[in-house]
């Protein structure tokens, strides 16, 4: 159980370096649009107010049932790696571009963490890169950070 509550602060601290970097984009364009950083600080707000309550719910469990629990060395790495790559994608994502950033993070994570065939992770990464572009850029038409793309 400690090991959920540091990754949860953890969690916590990236979601808030994400809120400060999406302070970068414009929240509303000048005929009042919404702007590309419109939906990314209204989606980090929700997952810092649910990393808060399962903190919470956690810290409020622990001191009810304070019992031992076996930490298994994978689900470790897992929480790892998945912060390691939350981080390299938040520093990549200006250079390589909203959509592709969130491609690569999807594959790469779907590989290495849900164990996953680099075919079928690639199939759905590059569908969900697809539908993102599709949403974002055409449907809604925020100006995403294209990076090498643009």
């Amino acid at each position: 159980m400690l090991v959920e509550i540091i990754f949860g602060a953890s969690l916590l601290i990236l979601m808030l370096v994400f809120f400060v970097q999406s302070m970068k984009l414009p929240f509303l364009i000048k005929n009042g649009l919404m702007g590309a950083g419109f939906f990314p600080r209204i989606l980090i707000i929700i997952l810092i107010a649910l990393i808060i309550y399962y903190l919470v719910k956690l810290i409020l469990k622990r001191r009810r049932y304070p019992q031992k629990e076996p930490v298994l060395k994978s689900t470790v790495w897992q929480q790892c790696f998945l912060m390691v790559m939350m981080a390299v994608s938040l520093w990549a994502g200006d250079y390589l571009g909203m959509e592709l950033t969130i491609g690569l993070f999807l594959l790469v994570t779907l590989v290495m963490v849900e164990k996953l065939s680099w075919v079928r992770a690639a199939i759905f990464s590059a569908a969900a890169t697809v539908c993102i572009y599709f949403i974002f850029d055409v449907w809604l038409g925020l100006n995403l950070p294209k990076g090498i793309l643009g």
